[in-house]
């Protein structure tokens, strides 16, 4: 069976290229998993760089992870996951290399479970 994704689902962007997929997804328990790139580099308020799962056989979307938002931050900064991620299958856990808060120079960690958006540590 053959199919894509023609767009990142509920991203309102703020501009025309605003959010681009630059990096190869992982598969991993039934799921594909997509980071984000966002035109981050000149204002704060930008559109979302969330990392989304979706169902490897149907393509429907199983969650949504926004690694700003999911470390409690309610401003308008966004961060985003733009290189490649990992996969350790035998913990179940994705591994989510994310960039600083927009409009850059914010550093933070965030590891991802693969299986649900949960942090498991910060």
């Amino acid at each position: 069976m053959e199919g894509w994704v023609a767009a990142i689902p509920g991203v309102r962007l703020t501009r025309p290229g605003g959010a681009q997929i630059t990096s190869p997804p992982v598969v991993t328990r039934g799921l594909v998993i997509v980071g984000s790139s966002i035109d981050d580099n000149q204002k704060v308020d930008e559109t979302s760089g969330a990392v989304h799962a979706f169902d490897a056989v149907t393509g429907v979307l199983k969650w949504t992870f926004d690694p700003w938002t999911a470390c409690g931050r309610l401003s308008a900064r966004r961060r985003q996951c733009l290189g490649a991620m990992s996969v350790d299958e035998a913990r179940g856990l994705v591994f989510l290399p994310t960039s600083s808060a927009s409009p850059d120079f914010y550093g933070a960690a965030r590891p991802g479970d693969g299986a649900t958006p949960i942090r498991l540590w910060r």
